[in-house]
């Protein structure tokens, strides 16, 4: 029972005692509301002070944005919940940011359902937001819905041009579409708008080598290490392309420089292994 005893259902020395074990009760469930909405509050006024969310920091990995995995990842998530629940985010900057950064967590749980909630949501009040529609295209992809995918990418891209994760994205999705001309569209966008995109160079390499461009596909393995002369997997590739013009020797080396930065780099080592016995062979 949850308030005072009713005269008929208590005797009158036992009324005291039920009123006090009501009061304690009450005090605690009392409590426990002010703290959540205290700890809610200090979000709050962390975001209100800052223009962002304590302890969350925003990475990017094979261009699709995901949240860092913070220690306190699980209270952040309920301290968003509880704020949204009561309303007290303060404007709705505030409310698009929390809707933005509680989707993006969701999205790292792999609760995807809610994280579309909360990134549409994020839309409906900011619907300039950074590098949200990017993220409900990786969401519509996690539910193997590539329409929506693509027409979320595009929307970032309308939004932000120089979002180079959607571009990406959306090229990939084409590449596996075999839709390669405009694939090869998205690609070269993302490097137009950071020409340090490695993989991007790497993913028109691929598409070069297999239209047999392999002109291009040099130029572009080329670049990518120039970007960065350790990406083992652009060693690999060029080897491939020059095994193919039949220049086996540089292959070769390219293959032996990929297994020294990446010893355990199964691929280049069976390559570097093949192309090895097929010079002995033709010696």
């Amino acid at each position: 029972m949850t308030g005072p005893l009713s005269e008929q259902q208590t005797s009158p020395e036992t009324a005291p005692v039920a009123n006090t074990q009501w009061a304690y009760r009450a005090m605690f469930d009392v409590s426990l509301t002010l703290l959540a909405i205290a700890m809610a509050l200090g979000l709050y006024f962390s975001i209100s002070k800052n223009g962002s969310l304590p302890g969350i920091s925003i990475r990017e990995q094979d261009d699709i944005p995901s949240l860092v995995q913070e220690p306190d990842h699980a209270q952040a998530v309920e301290q968003m919940r509880l704020l949204l629940r009561i309303h007290r985010t303060g404007s709705i900057s505030n409310e698009a940011e929390l809707h933005r950064k509680l989707g993006e967590f969701l999205l790292q749980d792999g609760d995807v359902d809610e994280a579309i909630e909360h990134l549409q949501q994020t839309v409906r009040l900011d619907p300039q937001a950074f590098d949200v529609h990017n993220n409900l295209g990786v969401a519509w992809l996690k539910k193997n819905d590539p329409t929506q995918a693509a027409y979320e990418f595009q929307q970032e891209l309308r939004v932000n041009p120089g979002s180079t994760p959607a571009a990406n994205n959306l090229g990939r999705l084409l590449v596996s579409q075999g839709r390669l001309d405009e694939a090869v569209e998205c690609f070269e966008h993302s490097i137009r708008s950071d020409p340090s995109r490695v993989e991007a160079h790497l993913t028109l390499s691929r598409i070069y080598r297999q239209q047999e461009n392999l002109d291009l596909a040099i130029e572009h393995l080329n670049r990518a290490l120039e970007i960065n002369p350790e990406y083992a997997v652009a060693h690999n590739e060029i080897g491939l392309v020059l095994q193919q013009r039949g220049n086996l020797d540089k292959a070769i080396s390219h293959f032996a420089r990929a297994v020294e930065i990446a010893p355990t780099f199964g691929e280049a080592r069976h390559n570097l292994s093949m192309a090895t016995q097929s010079r002995k062979t033709a010696d």
